[in-house]
């Protein structure tokens, strides 16, 4: 009975996962505009199976003590983020269907029982597919001088995503863009491609040539996407990765050859063409970096303890009448001025303090670099703190990795 219970919640954990990484809030749309039909703007599948892990914890009539604690902040979070909303209907929505599902996965999920190993292999089988395919598509449009990029544009995209990505091209050369996302938004799937197939070559099953396939692509599909930080922090974890896992006689060879390898992507053509732009400018010339010494400077005034101006309150402050793609670009920034201090700090106690903790308790570095990796990609754009489907993503990566980090050694997964 054990065992059809653990089947059916690592059932729901793999659905939540792809849904949330593949049926996102940017397919969703493209979907809407190009069939021209109109409909809520929620993932569906994801809030069900949240809904359903919540009748069943309520069913079983006991909560552990963390996930007790972790609901009152969310309880706690949601009074403040309301308040701050009062004169924001849109922020309502944000909150239910973008800033909850992924808090209340966390919470009900910690509770169940779940192999971790199996919901990891059911998500890397599946992501590798669809991830795989819509990357290659947008790899190749590279080559094509940027065709498939500007189809999204003009076709699948709304007005201001369409725009988007014009002025993109424009000012920074080729950007890849594809039916699930933005530049930024490929960078973190490209990065999270690279992070769990480490994760299962090192924790299910060893498996170096798919492994080193993924490191590989994984790294192309992000200079593809011109993102400067998804860059350096993949560099450095595929690179930590071949380090830790070589032994003492192989790690020089891996050394050198990792430091060929990098030294002949950054001097190539394509680096050159598309990232390389990017790294050719002065990076404290970013507008974030601007606005966060503004910040400093307080220029746009106090951030309040309780209450904060409302979903998007961050973006009007920063709002220059001229482009509305200037902005603080930091999520821990907008949310200390949308819903102020406190809910801020619940939001990055859940998000960062509980998972760092349950790792470290169990002394599994490896896992907790994995997900600092993802975290701070996360948190060096402004996607967290709008509305998509990536605070769903990362709590579905937070429980699968600190599940694993709980795991037993040498427990299997046939």
């Amino acid at each position: 009975m054990k065992n059809q219970i653990n089947s059916k919640t690592n059932g729901m954990m793999v659905i939540f996962g792809v849904a949330a990484f593949v049926l996102n809030s940017v397919l969703r749309n493209s979907m809407m505009v190009f069939g021209g039909h109109s409909f809520p703007d929620i993932n569906f599948l994801c809030v069900i199976i949240v809904m359903i892990s919540m009748v069943i914890c309520v069913r079983n009539g006991t909560i552990k003590a963390t996930s007790f604690y972790i609901l009152m902040g969310i309880v706690i979070f949601s009074l403040l983020v309301c308040i701050s909303n009062e004169n924001n209907s849109f922020g309502f929505s944000v909150l239910f269907f973008s800033l909850l599902p992924g808090m209340l996965f966390i919470t009900f999920f910690s509770q169940l029982s779940f192999e971790p190993k199996r919901v990891l292999r059911g998500f890397v089988k599946i992501i590798n597919i669809v991830l795989t395919i819509i990357l290659t598509i947008g790899i190749v449009d590279y080559f094509l001088g940027g065709v498939v990029n500007t189809l999204l544009a003009l076709r699948f995209s709304s007005p201001d995503w369409a725009q988007m990505i014009r002025s993109e091209n424009l000012t920074f050369g080729f950007r890849m863009c594809t039916l699930i996302g933005s530049p930024l938004m490929n960078a973190f799937f490209s990065l999270s491609l690279i992070v769990v197939n480490n994760l299962y070559d090192r924790y299910i099953r060893k498996r170096k040539k798919v492994t080193y396939f993924y490191d590989v692509f994984g790294l192309v599909a992000i200079i593809m996407t011109g993102s400067r930080m998804a860059f350096l922090l993949g560099v450095l974890f595929v690179f930590l990765s071949l380090v830790s896992g070589a032994k003492s006689i192989k790690r020089i060879i891996v050394l050198v050859i990792a430091a060929i390898t990098i030294i002949w992507f950054v001097n190539s053509s394509l680096f050159q063409s598309t990232i390389g732009i990017r790294f050719s400018r002065d990076m404290r010339s970013d507008g974030r970096f601007t606005l966060l010494q503004d910040v400093l400077n307080d220029k746009y005034g106090t951030m309040k303890l309780l209450v904060g101006g409302g979903y998007n309150y961050s973006r009007k402050l920063t709002a220059t009448g001229t482009s509305a793609t200037q902005n603080f670009e930091l999520p821990v920034l907008m949310f200390l001025f949308d819903y102020g201090i406190v809910a801020t700090f619940i939001y990055y106690g859940i998000y960062l303090l509980y998972p760092c903790y349950q790792i470290i308790k169990k002394k599994k570095y490896y896992i907790l670099f994995s997900y600092l990796t993802l975290f701070v990609l996360l948190n060096s754009s402004n996607i967290l703190a709008q509305k998509y489907d990536f605070n769903m993503m990362i709590g579905f990566l937070l429980v699968v990795f600190v599940g694993l980090a709980k795991d037993k050694e040498g427990s299997k997964c046939v």
